[in-house]
């Protein structure tokens, strides 16, 4: 078993232009109730595949792993942009799943991944989502072989309008109130106006499948995020971290 230590802890200990460090303790201030995954820390690989993933950034922690053997993501140390590490899930059964606790239930909600798509598979394969048992309730899927959508459970579809396949950008969904929107790069693309129902908390995120491996996307994530609906700073922290940590746009 090997454990990847990456390289973004020192980088996250420098000032940068925008007076920011986007160092763990500094995002824990600003996110706190967001678990954030990065590609370059807290990855366990087992065989050279993905067993565990233990968010890095945010003020929650939360750790996902493989239920079995056959459901850990691929991991290449080097394949994503610059060079940093790039996990794959398959479409077919690759899965990291796991427990998330903020402390209260989910009154609104927001997620996103950096990375890309690598081909569609079918429609509602999972990208990440929240689940209470087998149901998704809020969540990033593929909808058709041009598009990838976010989905809230009684609530609406709002679709990205960029076809996802090979094309690295932040793909994230937000709802709160009644209003539900996509966003590309922090930008909205689609909006509707749905039902924002409080959800159970201490429940599931799923990365690359359903829990247990089923509807599983065929995904490349330098970064995965769960948390509630942010305000407009928030957001734009986000943004400037995770294109800090994944060298991609955001």
């Amino acid at each position: 078993m090997i454990r990847i230590a990456g390289i973004a802890a020192s980088q996250g200990a420098r000032r940068t232009r925008s007076g920011y460090t986007f160092s763990p303790a500094e995002s824990a201030g600003i996110l706190p109730l967001n678990a954030i995954w990065v590609s370059q820390q807290g990855v366990t690989t087992v065989l050279g595949e993905v067993d565990i993933w233990v968010s890095y950034l945010g003020g929650i922690a939360c750790t996902i792993n493989a239920p079995a053997a056959t459901n850990r993501l691929a991991y290449n140390a080097t394949g994503g942009v610059g060079g940093r590490p790039l996990l794959t899930s398959d479409g077919a059964d690759n899965v990291l799943e796991g427990l998330i606790t903020k402390g209260s239930n989910w009154a609104d909600y927001e997620i996103g991944v950096v990375g890309n798509r690598v081909a569609f598979g079918a429609a509602t394969d999972i990208v990440l989502g929240y689940f209470i048992g087998a149901t998704p309730y809020f969540y990033l899927n593929d909808a058709s072989t041009t598009a990838i959508r976010y989905t809230l459970n009684a609530g609406a579809n709002t679709t990205h309008t960029e076809a996802p396949d090979g094309l690295d950008r932040h793909w994230s969904g937000d709802a709160s109130g009644t209003t539900q929107n996509s966003r590309i790069n922090g930008a909205v693309v689609a909006t509707a106006t749905t039902t924002v129902t409080s959800r159970a908390d201490g429940n599931t995120v799923s990365l690359g499948a359903r829990p247990a491996g089923t509807s599983a996307g065929n995904f490349n994530y330098q970064a995965a995020y769960v948390g509630p609906s942010l305000d407009t700073t928030q957001r734009n922290y986000l943004r400037q971290l995770l294109e800090f940590y994944t060298g991609i746009p955001s």
